[in-house]
């Protein structure tokens, strides 16, 4: 029994800390944003653009989404319809939360093996 609270206790010291290198990308991630949308408009309106700096704020874009999507979901700030779950008895809505969460781990297996095939 004490060797499962170690690991629950590893478990989320290790998701706090990974949850706190996600800030700090998050926070890095809109500042370089923010820099490259300046730089581009500074270099569009003088008339020598740099190329690369668009495809940049689109790849920061790209990774604030995924790093922002996992903290939110860490932090359980994520959206969710709850229209059906509000309406249910307590032990139904716990059921479909869990049943929901199984669909999304089987989306996330399915599409984790059609990327590996191809």
């Amino acid at each position: 029994m004490a060797r499962a609270a170690v690991l629950v206790r590893a478990v989320t010291e290790t998701s706090a800390f990974i949850l706190r290198v996600e800030r700090l990308a998050i926070i890095f991630l809109m500042a370089l944003l923010l820099v490259l949308i300046l730089v581009n408009v500074v270099t569009r309106y003088a008339g020598s653009s740099i190329y690369w700096i668009d495809e940049s704020a689109v790849f920061s874009v790209v990774w604030l989404t995924f790093i922002g999507g996992s903290a939110m979901a860490r932090l359980r700030l994520d959206f969710a319809m709850s229209m059906l779950t509000d309406k249910l008895s307590s032990k139904w809505a716990r059921r479909a939360k869990i049943a929901a969460g199984l669909c999304v781990v089987g989306f996330a297996v399915a599409l984790a093996a059609m990327c590996a095939f191809w």
